[in-house]
């Protein structure tokens, strides 16, 4: 589900439960109306978090479950003869690049999505970047396979990172870092090691895991 559904639903909520405004919905609940406002008019691009959608599932015809479901935070499984399940994985966007004159979650970028367990991430914000090109096939990395990647600022020595020099699109490297400069190693003989000043590379985040899908 995206901010889209989620708001016809609440739109339809707040008019089952016969509420006269926003206003009315917002006292009720204990949520600032203008908040809700913002929500229903499409000025929030993204849905209300799990504490705000407890607290209108305590007004609205509705269980919190379900506007859970509808905001993208959990997804109900429903088998027949069997009772409702809760999958609390979270909903990874997967992008086919990055590049420097957009933000990184731009719609015209993401290319699907992948649900991850939530165990198995920590809390930040995290996306997939389809792998392009051989430069890391020596650390098992190929062309199509999914990286995952935590979106951070700073890298440890000698990791993975998802990197973007001066105008050029982002790439996968190995960084070190000297006093004076940061070292991005491909991992493969046919590409050069590319020395460049901190102020010129903008890190966006740490290579976590991979991802591998036969067809």
């Amino acid at each position: 589900m995206g901010i889209k559904e989620f708001r016809q639903y609440l739109k339809e909520m707040i008019k089952k439960a016969d509420f006269k405004s926003v206003r009315e919905f917002g006292r009720e609940s204990g949520i600032n109306h203008s908040y809700i406002s913002k929500i229903l008019s499409g000025d929030k691009d993204k849905p209300p978090s799990p504490e705000i959608l407890k607290k209108m599932a305590k007004v609205l015809p509705t269980s919190h479950a379900n506007l859970m479901d509808k905001a993208g935070h959990i997804t109900l499984v429903v088998e027949p003869g069997s009772d409702i399940r809760y999958d609390t994985s979270k909903k990874i966007p997967i992008l086919s690049c990055i590049t420097p004159d957009q933000p990184i979650f731009e719609e015209e970028n993401i290319v699907g999505y992948k649900r991850i367990p939530s165990q198995e991430i920590k809390s930040g914000q995290y996306f997939y970047l389809k792998v392009k090109g051989d430069s890391m096939m020596g650390d098992g990395i190929y062309e199509n396979d999914l990286v995952l990647v935590k979106k951070q600022d700073q890298i440890e020595n000698g990791r993975i990172a998802v990197v973007m020099i001066e105008e050029g699109n982002a790439v996968l490297k190995k960084v070190y870092q000297t006093d004076k400069q940061l070292i991005l190693q491909a991992e493969n003989p046919n590409c050069d090691p590319v020395m460049a000043k901190s102020k010129d590379v903008n890190i966006i985040g740490k290579v976590v895991s991979l991802t591998r899908e036969y067809e």
